[in-house]
């Protein structure tokens, strides 16, 4: 139970009002959304628009909800939802499921689904699903099955046939209906409305499959295969890395960093690989480089769990370089989604680098 006495209140105030000057309160108070998805380079829609690809970080975003949709060529899709409440971080991390495999070709020229691939770049990802290999002088030829083709043709044909029986019993009762003719019999016969009936019937299957059929093969998306390390190798060349910097053997871990860098585009192990990297060019004196490394994840791979870290990096590197100014900046970008970081203890950075700059902040 709190009690409150004359003169507490004002006390109370008074606290109040110094540590709104100490650590100014709008100064990190903002709505974010990290959205990051294993494998990397995964388009991004918030609530129907394109953001760009993952990881992504969506700063200053009005609380409410909003509807994410992932995308990427040789994965499933993926629908979710965030919440975001005022002034705060929310995190969206999905592993996408491959609906691809992967084949070589030794043929020639490879023509999947009529588009041609030459001998050096003929491994593919595949949909899932059933392939026709056939050949064609030195080409091979792969087309992809739809899985429905036998009710497709079945469907042809039932309403090839249900329209000739339907037109010849048409034609008999337009002339040859007790000897009368069509204009002296005015409804058909019911053999003539069930073989219509069954025409009509089969050729809206027919065409309901064939729409199908042609969205299926516009789905049956074949890309060519990087030939970059897959995930498993990308796992164990991180990891290689992380018991070589545990053992203090810098030249092994970075070596192995390096690899991931270079080698992968999507792996959910490069922000950190990069992270990493430059923290070892920092400590071995190459600040330069540790920088430029620092600032392609803050801009190009934003991980909620290095974000922080990574700008107060920076920061530190700017600092020691004098660019008093521009880490500040970097200081005052942070969101504090790491709770290694305390605001209280970064403004009393901010205010040292405002006075070494001359109070410009």
């Amino acid at each position: 139970m709190i009690v409150v006495r004359r003169g507490s209140y004002r006390l109370a105030t008074l606290l109040a009002v110094v540590l709104t000057l100490v650590v100014p309160q709008g100064l990190w108070a903002e709505s974010a959304i990290f959205i990051n998805t294993a494998p990397l380079r995964a388009e991004v829609i918030v609530n129907g628009v394109p953001v760009g690809a993952t990881p992504i970080l969506l700063r200053e975003r009005e609380p409410g909800p909003y509807r994410i949709s992932i995308r990427k060529p040789g994965y499933l899709p993926v629908e979710t939802s965030v919440d975001l409440a005022e002034d705060s971080i929310e995190s969206v991390s999905v592993r996408l499921k491959p609906n691809t495999f992967v084949a070589s070709f030794s043929a020639d020229r490879t023509i999947a689904a009529g588009v041609p691939f030459e001998r050096t770049a003929a491994t593919l990802m595949l949909p899932e699903g059933q392939y026709e290999l056939s050949g064609s002088g030195v080409d091979l030829v792969l087309m992809p099955v739809y899985p429905h083709e036998s009710a497709l043709r079945a469907a042809r044909i039932v309403t090839i046939a249900g329209a000739v029986v339907a037109a010849m019993s048409t034609i008999e009762d337009a002339f040859v209906i007790d000897g009368r003719s069509f204009f002296t019999s005015y409804l058909p016969t019911p053999a003539t409305i069930a073989s219509w009936t069954l025409a009509i019937g089969a050729g809206g299957f027919w065409w309901a499959l064939e729409r199908d059929r042609a969205r299926h093969l516009e789905q049956s998306v074949i890309l060519p295969y990087d030939g970059g390390l897959t995930a498993s190798e990308a796992e164990r060349i991180y990891r290689d890395g992380d018991a070589a910097l545990e053992a203090g053997n810098l030249s092994r871990a970075l070596t192995q960093y390096n690899r991931i860098l270079a080698d992968t585009t999507d792996s959910e192990y490069l922000p950190q690989a990069l992270y990493k990297a430059a923290q070892i060019y920092s400590v071995s004196g190459d600040g330069e480089l540790a920088a430029r490394l620092l600032e392609l994840l803050i801009d190009d791979l934003p991980a909620i769990d290095i974000y922080d870290r990574a700008l107060f990096t920076l920061a530190q590197i700017y600092e020691q370089t004098g660019l008093f100014s521009r880490a500040a900046e970097l200081l005052e970008s942070m969101l504090f989604a790491d709770p290694l970081f305390d605001p209280r203890d970064v403004e009393s950075d901010l205010e040292a680098l405002r006075e070494r700059s001359g109070g410009a902040r």
